[in-house]
């Protein structure tokens, strides 16, 4: 699944203004796009550590000898960790 970064800076926004809620509607420009900036810097870096992530697979699926299409039981059975 693609990070879905708009959704995730409007939510970052959002956290933010529900935390200093007597602030929001007095936020001039220069404060507001202060807000979105971090947001997006957050939403970057969120992103950057997301993607970065390794996944060790330890075992579950299983590739035929002949090729084609690996299969399994399931995604719940599948083993592994991200690192």
């Amino acid at each position: 699944m693609a990070l879905d970064k708009t959704t995730l800076i409007n939510s970052l926004r959002d956290a933010f203004s529900s935390r200093f809620p007597a602030h929001t509607c007095d936020l001039g420009t220069k404060q507001y796009n202060q807000m979105n900036d971090l947001a997006q810097k957050m939403a970057d870096a969120i992103d950057v550590y997301l993607t970065g992530a390794e996944i060790i697979y330890a075992g579950g699926l299983i590739a035929p000898s002949g090729g084609g299409a690996v299969t399994g039981p399931g995604s719940t059975t599948t083993i592994g960790n991200l690192k």
